[in-house]
């Protein structure tokens, strides 16, 4: 996966913001590394502001220490939050509460996004797609069916406290079906991310993308499930 990574606090304190996107998805994950919990609950849902626009996107968040790294990290996934909105921003602000309220100035953030654009493109060319050809595509596949529900959670992975948020990749034939799900980035539960690709396949229909000529076409899909505990 592409990763921006910018540091801020001081030596003592070190804090560090990573920006993941993922190709095709318009959810972003967003994490906070930090030498201290930085956050009163485990996990919850939560909102990030964007300056100067005063835009707001939901999230969920979860906090968790990371031993490999001795550093606390938030996770936040964000939804429907838009390349182009953070590369207009100048500042993110996480939580609206002030107890747990942090905020981080963002400063040539139109030229990370070109950046990013490339490192996307780049990630799709590992995948077996051709950009330029995505490019060409007049109307994106558009989902018709398909869900995951806490009922489809394994019971296995839910006795053992697993969870987490897998990202997955697929190629949306121009039948609209989903082939060749594979595991982008796991949720640390080997359980969890087979559940979720079995899912994809079994369930998610779609109407497949077209080409400027009308014509159904084969397309790339991808997408992060969560799984989390009640």
């Amino acid at each position: 996966m592409c990763v921006a990574i910018r540091e801020y606090g001081t030596p003592e304190a070190p804090l560090t913001l990573l920006l993941k996107p993922l190709p095709g998805d318009s959810n972003i994950e967003l994490m906070i590394g930090a030498s201290r919990n930085l956050a009163r609950k485990t996990k919850g849902e939560t909102k990030v502001t964007l300056d100067p626009s005063g835009q707001n996107f939901a999230a969920y968040y979860y906090d968790a220490y990371a031993f490999k790294l001795r550093r606390h990290i938030s996770r936040y996934y964000v939804q429907d939050i838009p390349l182009e909105a953070l590369g207009k921003a100048t500042a993110i602000n996480f939580d609206t509460d002030q107890a747990s309220r942090r905020e981080f100035a963002l400063t040539d953030m139109a030229q990370l996004r070109k950046v990013l654009d490339r490192c996307q493109d780049d990630l799709l060319r590992s995948w077996g797609a051709d950009p330029a050809a995505l490019a060409m595509i007049a109307t994106r596949a558009k989902m018709v069916a398909g869900y995951v529900s806490d009922l489809d959670y394994p019971k296995g992975a839910a006795n053992r406290g697993e969870q987490g948020t897998v990202a997955l990749r697929w190629v949306v034939d121009p039948k609209g079906q989903p082939v060749g799900c594979t595991i982008v980035s796991s949720s640390g539960s080997l359980e969890l991310d087979s559940v979720s690709c079995a899912l994809v396949s079994a369930r998610f229909r779609y109407e497949p993308a077209l080409d400027t000529s009308g014509k159904p076409v084969a397309s790339w899909v991808s997408q992060r499930i969560t799984w989390r505990l009640p």
